[in-house]
């Protein structure tokens, strides 16, 4: 069917060989494959415009999300700071007060345990004298 209709209005559009158009001086004889080209080049310059703006706008529609996001997050940081997420990070008596204990159990701690240095190392100075004598004794 579709060939039948191409082959009854192909003699009606067909170009004769003398259509031809001069510009400055050269002629430029038309005929159908040029018209094809031209339509096909047409179509392809449209296709390129239209896929290239669909990625800008959709390029363009992405940045504005994340700018209501980076905007809804700011907000909500900025409702936490007044609503007293600070408040969060300050330390109350009883934190305080237990702080400064664990704090005195450590300074005591490390007293103690300097004052015991000596002793450790004296005990140690023994314990290796008498290694010491103990490897004389078998030979």
């Amino acid at each position: 069917m579709f060939r039948g209709v191409v082959r009854n209005l192909l003699p009606t559009f067909t170009m004769s060989e003398d259509t031809k158009i001069s510009i400055n001086g050269h002629t430029f004889r038309i005929t159908w494959s040029s018209v094809i080209h031209i339509g096909v080049t047409i179509i392809a310059l449209l296709g390129i415009y239209f896929t290239t703006t669909g990625r800008l706008d959709k390029s363009e529609r992405h940045l504005v999300e994340l700018d209501k996001r980076a905007d809804i997050g700011q907000d909500q940081r900025d409702r936490m700071d007044r609503e007293g997420t600070r408040r969060s990070h300050e330390i109350d008596a009883m934190q305080q007060q237990l702080l400064e204990a664990h704090t005195a159990q450590l300074a005591e701690f490390n007293r103690k345990l300097g004052d015991m240095m000596p002793k450790v190392d004296k005990i140690d100075a023994n314990v290796l004298w008498l290694m010491g004598k103990q490897l004389e004794a078998r030979k």
